[in-house]
């Protein structure tokens, strides 16, 4: 292990969703991979802030490179006033943190191209810890059970667009569809005024352990994701691809580039999400299950890793030469 000072200090986040938690474990994977890169020593001359927005006092302290994941703040639904002005602050925070960072690297189209962008667009892949999840998933009980279901997992935000699932899933049962619908996520899901419309939909408001959610894309009938808004596809979605027959997505920048059997619906169009419905569940479950834990699969994820490891290393890399030749 060198003793050499890295040349970036990793800023953390005290709170992450599930996708920042897989992103802080590929860039902990990129720490190891190049230590003299990223690392956790104090006294490193750069940042590397893996957020949307840093804080005040380290403008114009240290030299940072920025790396936004969260797209919310420029699209997607959001409801009140007080969201509406919690957008604004973020967006205005982001864009701040963008134009004086030293660099910005885009982890999705949506993320603006403020300030001095490094290189094309880095999406997420799914981390290390995804592969010790798919074996316990093997044991763990599914969501949705052994029969037919479809199912939506995640943070239940106005922008998941759960509110158009229901409308949608309520059309699709009214041309006659029978395969239930499981939603799972932390938060509230809203509730329609017709009670009527949650028949067939089980809701689970509550987080899920990741093997019970990898056990349930492995025996679903379909993977649903209504998002208004996403960076890029979500690391449920990148689960997803890895292990259910198939995705269903709203038609979004952030959801065009997933992986796997993937389905588009018109985001603001229940009817059609109730079509895409009906033509699964007659065409879906003859497809055969995915085969995720093959060493073929793990070997492809885990060079996939690799490669997202070595093109941030060498992005910051080059950050911080074209720095010093400024300086």
């Amino acid at each position: 292990m060198s003793d050499e000072v890295p040349l970036f200090r990793i800023v953390k986040s005290k709170r992450s969703s599930g996708g920042g938690m897989a992103v802080a474990c590929n860039i902990a994977e990129a720490s190891r991979r190049h230590p003299d890169v990223l690392g956790d020593d104090a006294t490193s001359r750069f940042a590397f802030v893996p957020l949307n927005w840093v804080h005040p006092r380290l403008i114009g302290r240290t030299p940072y490179v920025l790396m936004p994941q969260n797209a919310w703040p420029w699209g997607g639904e959001v409801s009140g006033l007080r969201a509406r002005a919690r957008r604004i602050s973020l967006r205005a925070l982001s864009e701040l943190s963008m134009h004086r960072a030293l660099g910005v690297i885009r982890m999705g189209d949506l993320i603006p191209a403020h300030g001095a962008i490094l290189g094309d667009i880095l999406p997420n892949v799914l981390d290390e810890q995804f592969e010790s999840a798919l074996h316990t998933a093997t044991g763990a009980p599914s969501l949705v059970g052994d029969g037919p279901g479809f199912v939506s997992i995640g943070s239940l935000t106005t922008y998941r667009g759960i509110g158009h699932l229901i409308t949608g899933y309520a059309h699709y049962r009214a041309m006659g569809g029978t395969v239930p619908l499981v939603i799972a996520g932390p938060g509230r899901a809203p509730r329609p005024r017709d009670p009527r419309l949650m028949d067939g939909i089980t809701l689970i408001e509550r987080s899920v352990p990741r093997a019970a959610v990898l056990a349930t894309f492995l025996r679903a009938t379909a993977a649903v994701f209504p998002s208004s808004v996403e960076t890029t596809a979500s690391i449920t979605m990148l689960e997803a691809a890895a292990t259910c027959r198939t995705l269903l997505a709203s038609d979004i920048p952030g959801h065009r580039a997933a992986p796997g059997r993937t389905r588009f619906y018109q985001c603001d169009d229940p009817l059609d999400l109730a079509q895409q419905l009906a033509d699964i569940e007659r065409t879906s479950l003859q497809l055969p299950p995915m085969k995720a834990d093959d060493p073929e699969s793990s070997e492809q994820r885990s060079a996939a890793r690799r490669s997202w490891c070595d093109d941030l290393a060498n992005r910051l890399r080059s950050a911080a030469q074209q720095s010093q030749l400024a300086t």
